[in-house]
């Protein structure tokens, strides 16, 4: 019975697939991506028309706006008005009742 276990290695920690070391990050190099990234934001404002800068700002104050818009409002008036839209709908796209009682 010995022999059966002979091959077995005893001591050995189980091995675990991706279960490895982590490494540290470098403080520096988010420095760098973040300077570059504000680079980046500069040039592309740069290569924009005055037409597209226009459009990007309105549309970042038409933004703004809505975001106050739903602010304002509570989850209570958010419901009653998903409810009244609801209320308005055609019931042609409701799911029609199936029951086995009346399929004949």
């Amino acid at each position: 019975m010995a022999d059966a276990y002979a091959n077995v290695v005893v001591g050995s920690k189980l091995k675990l697939k991706g279960a490895s070391k982590k490494k540290k990050k470098n403080n520096k190099s988010k420095e760098l991506v973040s300077l570059s990234g504000s680079m980046k934001a500069e040039e592309e404002e740069s290569a924009l028309t005055e037409a597209e800068r226009k459009y990007k700002r309105r549309r970042a104050e038409k933004e703004k706006e809505e975001i106050k818009k739903e602010v304002k409002t509570s989850h209570r008036e958010k419901v009653e008005r998903l409810n009244a839209k609801l209320a308005n709908l055609t019931e042609h796209n409701d799911i029609p009742r199936i029951s086995a009682a009346g399929n004949g």
